[in-house]
């Protein structure tokens, strides 16, 4: 690994997409460590359609997840919130995505955020081999996740693709949209998993179901 490492000063750009419906503490930590892994630019970026998720809908709109989005992330040093999937109305490829921001500047040196769970299906994502030509991965895994199958994933990868794939270690929130989402309906206690800003905005809205108190 120590060789993929040295890959983070030529990142110039990194891209941290998700449908983000809505962004929770989990997202922002994750994005934290991200941009603290590459020390460049990282676009949060929306999904319009997930490739992965065609058959669900988002419940929140265009327009409250890329508020939401600018409201979560707004604190993390050089992050900027990018409406360039939303705009697209398509579904989300990652790899037009990519070809669109070389397109901008061929120099660019891209990394892509994953979750460490991609990586035994990685190659099955739409153009994989152009991603792994044209990208360098980071691949964030739980502390308590098993390395030795992250390594195993890694290794398969690199050797098949010569991927580079970068480790990216944070510590998770054990709960994911869809959670907060439910919770949100039910009027149980989500204070804890969302920016109050976030919260709030959800609220004032009725985003989600369910009319609690603001926060002050």
């Amino acid at each position: 690994m120590g060789q993929v490492e040295k890959l983070d000063s030529k990142i110039t750009l990194g891209i941290f997409g998700g449908s983000f419906d809505p962004p929770h503490i989990g997202h922002y930590k994750l994005c934290y460590e991200f941009q603290k892994k590459i020390s460049s630019k990282v676009l949060v970026m929306p999904t319009k359609i997930s490739p992965f998720k065609r058959e669900r809908m988002v419940c929140a709109s265009d327009k409250d997840r890329l508020q939401m989005c600018k409201l979560a992330f707004s604190s993390i040093e050089n992050v900027e919130i990018s409406d360039y999937e939303i705009l697209k109305n398509d579904v989300s490829y990652t790899y037009k995505t990519v070809e669109h921001f070389l397109s901008l500047n061929p120099e660019e040196k891209i990394c892509l955020c994953i979750g460490a769970d991609c990586l035994e299906s990685l190659d099955s994502w739409a153009n994989a081999e152009y991603l792994f030509k044209n990208c360098v991965f980071a691949a964030a895994y739980r502390y308590k996740d098993a390395e030795r199958s992250f390594g195993e994933a890694l290794e398969r990868l690199r050797i098949k693709y010569n991927a580079q794939i970068i480790p990216l270690y944070y510590e998770p929130l054990e709960i994911s949209s869809t959670d907060v989402r439910m919770d949100l309906y039910k009027e149980d206690n989500v204070e804890n998993y969302l920016n109050p800003d976030v919260y709030n905005y959800i609220i004032k809205n009725d985003i989600y179901g369910g009319n609690k108190r603001e926060l002050q």
